[in-house]
């Protein structure tokens, strides 16, 4: 059974990962307006990252009292994206890819723990968004 500190830690740290996500997916999504089904699709992961932040964010607040910010990681994630411009799409999508694929993967672990958490309780909400951002690479370059 794990310690409420390494729970609050992980809300902690899952909460700024979602809210640098949103950033970074919303900044990708504006720099491919020209492919607006991508567009669109980065738009889409942009809003369940955030979402997802918001969930650990409550989460954070009901157990501590104490507000997570978001927008300073929002501007993180952007940033990043930004720095990432001149990187070409598939290998964006790629790294991305295997940046998701190891999220999903940890996400699965932690959920085979005994005993269930409200934390657990948010992992296995956001768990189908998780999958479904790891497989945009593999949906835009199948033979890769």
């Amino acid at each position: 059974m794990e310690d409420i500190n390494q729970i609050i830690a992980k809300v902690k740290k899952s909460c700024r990962m979602e809210f640098m996500g949103a950033g970074f997916y919303g900044k990708l999504s504006n720099s491919y307006s020209d492919q607006p089904e991508l567009s669109k699709t980065l738009k889409k992961f942009s809003k369940d990252e955030f979402k997802h932040g918001v969930m650990f964010a409550r989460y954070y607040e009901k157990a501590c009292g104490k507000k997570l910010g978001q927008q300073p990681w929002m501007t993180i994630g952007k940033i990043a994206a930004f720095f990432q411009f001149t990187v070409p799409l598939e290998k964006k999508l790629k790294k991305l890819h295997l940046i998701e694929s190891r999220a999903v993967k940890q996400i699965e672990h932690e959920l085979q723990a005994a005993e269930k958490t409200p934390y657990l309780a948010i992992l296995e909400k956001i768990l189908p968004d998780e999958v479904a951002h790891a497989k945009l690479y593999t949906e835009m370059y199948p033979k890769s």
